[in-house]
Formats: C-alpha cells, structure tokens, sequence
C-alpha cells in the first residue's frame, strides 16, 4: 500500500505519480458521485463521493470527500482526501473467513465500540440502504433543507 499521508509533493510529474500509486494500489475500484458530487466555488473544489473495492478479496464501499485548492496560477496549492478509515476496517475484518477474521472482527469491533462510546445519534435518522452516514450526517445539520 502506497504512503503518502502528509507529505509534500511538487510538479506535474509528483502528483501523477500518486494518483498513478493509487489507481495501481486499487485496480478494480469503480467511483460514484454521491452528496454534493463535485462542487467548484472559486479556488476550491470538493468532491464527494463513494468508492467500491476489492481488498484481500473483500468488498468494500467507502464514502469519501477530496478538497482540491488551487493557487492564482491555477495550480493545485493542496489536495487532501477524508475518509472513515474505521468503518472500512470493520467492513473488511467482517469479510475475512477464518481464524485471522474472527481475530480481526474482535479487534475492530472493540476499536468500534470505543469509537462509537459517548457519541449522541438521536439525531440522526436510519438513511435507509446504500446511503453513507455523509447523508445521515446532512440530514442533521442546522439548515439544511432538501
């Protein structure tokens, strides 16, 4: 797996070089706009959307948003990338059979747990299948009218 988190990259030939990584690091991955899809305003550009993939042969669906701003030449200032990191874990230790998947269940679950301790969701509604929590999160933002 590529390491790339927090680094600095510099040139054309750079960023080419870990979106290369990435594609080669998740082949069979397929991408969906989901939310607010791509949204540009000035300088700045964000895009939400869902990822499904393959990892050690289980499939995985993430949600994930990448804020790309660019500088007065119009070149990209920073590009940085969230995603629930947790939630992926606990997709994939679900996936693998065995006794390294039931090890795996036991150890995210608890990371899940610990995560999820102390969190207030009675405001937050089920979003129904398919929808990520960035739609349940939405729905409960002050504000917001769909």
């Amino acid at each position: 797996m590529p390491r790339w988190a927090a680094a600095t990259f510099r040139g054309k030939a750079a960023i080419c070089k870990v979106l290369e990584q990435d594609v080669q690091a998740s082949p069979t991955a397929t991408v969906r706009d989901t939310g607010l899809g791509i949204l540009v305003a000035c300088r700045l550009v964000v895009w939400e959307r869902q990822v499904t993939l393959a990892v050690r042969g289980v499939p995985v669906r993430e949600d994930a948003v990448t804020i790309l701003e660019f500088d007065d030449a119009g070149l990209i200032r920073q590009f940085r990338s969230y995603y629930d990191k947790l939630r992926m874990m606990d997709q994939i230790a679900a996936g693998l059979p065995g006794l390294y998947g039931w090890f795996a269940r036991k150890v995210v679950g608890s990371l899940v747990a610990q995560a999820n301790r102390g969190l207030d969701t009675s405001g937050l509604t089920a979003a129904g299948p398919g929808a990520g929590p960035s739609s349940a999160m939405r729905a409960g933002m002050p504000g917001y009218d769909p």
